[in-house]
Order: structure tokens, then sequence, then C-alpha cells
């Protein structure tokens, strides 16, 4: 057996016989509980945008999402939302609850099941309501034939909502 691999083998074995030290001390750690597992809204985890930096409001206007610009850009909830206009950016700043996907932009159809999945921004359906976003256009098919789809991940988004880092 050549030097290196006696070492390493020689170095494993050493660790090994210090994993039961590792794991008493890691059980006798009193650790807070883990609050949650994400975020309250969907954000790009380098930038902090939400949406991918579409514009929210755009949605609403018919065209499908439009990108927001950096120069129109606005903080709401702890997230950065950015406009493809400054007008867009005024409207969301009044009324950011009509605006702003549902289910902090999570897809529609796995809060429906209760998981807080990453939607994309492409699929989305505008209803009176708001604005749901999706993760497959097979999730987007059955919510939109399937109204106790949106009426069930209404039921389970406040319990899921509070397992969620604000």
């Amino acid at each position: 057996m050549s030097q290196p691999r006696r070492c390493l083998r020689a170095g494993l074995a050493g660790l090994a016989a210090l994993a039961p030290v590792a794991v008493a001390r890691a059980e006798s750690l009193s650790l807070p509980p883990v609050l949650g597992v994400t975020e309250v809204f969907v954000a790009d985890g380098l930038s902090g945008v939400a949406l991918d930096g579409f514009d929210p409001v755009s949605y609403f206007l018919g065209n499908g999402p439009k990108p927001g610009l950096p120069e129109h850009e606005l903080v709401w909830s702890g997230v950065a939302w950015r406009f493809a206009s400054a007008a867009n950016r005024d409207a969301f700043r009044r009324d950011p609850e009509v605006y702003a996907p549902q289910f902090g932009g999570y897809d529609a159809s796995g809060v429906a099941r209760g998981l807080a999945v990453r939607a994309n921004p492409w699929l989305a359906v505008v209803r009176a309501d708001g604005l749901y976003l999706f993760r497959s256009d097979h999730d987007r098919a059955r919510f939109v034939a399937d109204p106790g789809i949106a009426k069930r991940a209404v039921e389970r988004w406040a319990s899921l909502r509070s397992a969620l880092v604000p």
C-alpha cells in the first residue's frame, strides 16, 4: 500500500473514532427550533428581487410579464420588487396586496398540498382575486380546471406561512 493511502486510511480511522464524541456533543446542544425553511415571499437568492425581476403590475395589463428595471425598484415586505415604469411602481405602492402574487409567489398547487414550492414567474394565472404562479404547465392547467385547488391553497396558506421565515 502506498504512503498516501496509508495516511488517508489512518486519518479516516481517527475521524471514525471521534464520531461518537461529536454525536454526543451535538445531542447535548440546546439549539432553538427551526422557525422556517424559506422566506414568506419568493425572491432570487442572489439579488433579493421578487418574481425574478418581473413587474408584478404588468401581469394585470394583459401582455404577459414585463421585466422590471432597477431604477423603478421598491422594497416591500422585505423583498425588492422591480417595475417596468414609475406608474406601475406607484400603483403597487398604493395597494401591494392587489399585485403581489398569492401565497408569496409559491406554486399555488404546491400550497394546496401543504408545500412551499418555488414557482416559475412565466407560468401565471391572473384572476379577479389575484396573481397565481406555478412551477409547471401541468400544475397551472389543473388549477384552472379545478376551482377546489385555489380553495385548498387558501385554507393551507395560513399554517404554511406561519412556518416560513418572515
